[in-house]
């Protein structure tokens, strides 16, 4: 009969999530390297927040946005437009009709 030797222990990095096995390789590379140079505070809070790349899905939001803002104003005026045509013609429709008035009282 052969003799099976024992199995292995499994792999520390395969039983951990790919996330978490990504950072204790590379913690365990930075304590075998050099340490990096200090780095001094920045003094603007722009460089302190990390740079983030969105989706591309939220990217367009902002000129969704955008497009938004110029719709709604466009339609304002629209409006406005609308509503003054509304009056010049109710105001014409008056002077008609006092003109016609006044026309239909001076006839015997």
């Amino acid at each position: 009969l052969p003799i099976l030797a024992p199995a292995p222990p499994p792999s520390p990095i395969r039983s951990l999530s790919y996330r978490a096995a990504m950072i204790r390789l590379r913690d365990e590379a930075a304590s075998t390297s050099h340490s990096p140079p200090s780095q001094l505070p920045s003094a603007s809070r722009r460089e302190d927040r990390p740079e983030v790349t969105l989706p591309p899905r939220k990217r367009d939001r902002r000129a969704h946005a955008h497009t938004r803002l110029l719709m709604e104003a466009e339609a304002r005026m629209s409006i406005e437009s609308w509503t003054r045509a509304i009056d010049a013609c109710d105001l014409v429709h008056g002077e008609v009709i006092s003109l016609r008035t006044t026309v239909l009282g001076q006839i015997p």
